[in-house]
């Protein structure tokens, strides 16, 4: 009765997506640490609910979250976790990192308005990661059938607007006006270059962050975020 009942338990394997990519396009050491906190962060926020859902100690694999070992891109729980929930708790998890930076911008960085980038943040929030969840009697057929799943990727970047940039385009620069509606043939490369500088310049103004915070680049939203999560203060309201 009980081989039985332990071979009718349902494994479950999530993994998201994209992880070396997220880490490799790392700039800096501190974007690195950044990196690592964040993929870490959303781990952790998966195996929580499925704890919660399921009891404690259904997670087999990874058996602890520690941002300085590395994050672990394969989640393996054991018995039927749902891809609704598992896809609901990263999304919620990064909706948070990115309302506790945003918020944290537009408060310390006032005389940087009127902010028009909501829509720029939206777009992160709900296009940054492919989410991809199996399930099998064994952790092996679990993970074989992910593998499959893999194959049909449904995937769906942001499509950045705007004149080439160093980036994918010159809507992708992280600035206050970053998400306003203009006509793409009226950005001149001057204008973005001069809102980049102004917003580095009132970011270095900040005692917290500082002269090492940003030097003469063009982060991306996410790139800024990845920054701002190193920092005690943002963490604290963000992760």
């Amino acid at each position: 009765m009980v081989a039985s009942a332990l071979s009718s338990t349902p494994h479950t394997v999530i993994t998201f997506a994209p992880v070396q990519g997220f880490i490799s396009s790392s700039r800096k050491l501190r974007d690195l640490y950044g990196s690592s906190l964040l993929l870490s962060y959303l781990a952790k926020a998966i195996i929580g609910d499925a704890e919660q859902r399921l009891g404690s100690g259904c997670v087999i694999s990874p058996a602890l979250v520690n941002t300085s070992r590395g994050t672990p891109n394969l989640l393996v729980i054991r018995g039927d976790y749902r891809k609704g929930h598992g896809r609901d708790a990263l999304q919620a998890a990064w909706a948070a990192v990115l309302e506790g930076c945003r918020t944290w911008l537009e408060k310390n960085l006032a005389d940087q308005q009127p902010f028009q980038w909501q829509a720029a943040w939206d777009q992160v929030r709900l296009h940054s990661w492919e989410f991809f969840h199996a399930q099998g009697d064994t952790i092996a057929a679990a993970r074989r059938r992910l593998r499959e799943i893999k194959q049909a990727r449904d995937w769906q970047a942001i499509n950045w607007t705007g004149e080439s940039s160093t980036l994918s385009g010159a809507s992708a620069v992280c600035r206050p006006t970053m998400a306003a509606v203009v006509d793409p043939r009226t950005q001149s490369t001057a204008r973005l270059d001069q809102e980049t500088r102004q917003f580095a310049d009132a970011l270095r103004s900040q005692p917290m962050l500082g002269e090492a915070f940003i030097g003469n680049e063009q982060l991306s939203l996410t790139e800024l975020v990845k920054r701002l999560v190193t920092y005690a203060p943002i963490a604290k309201q963000a992760l």
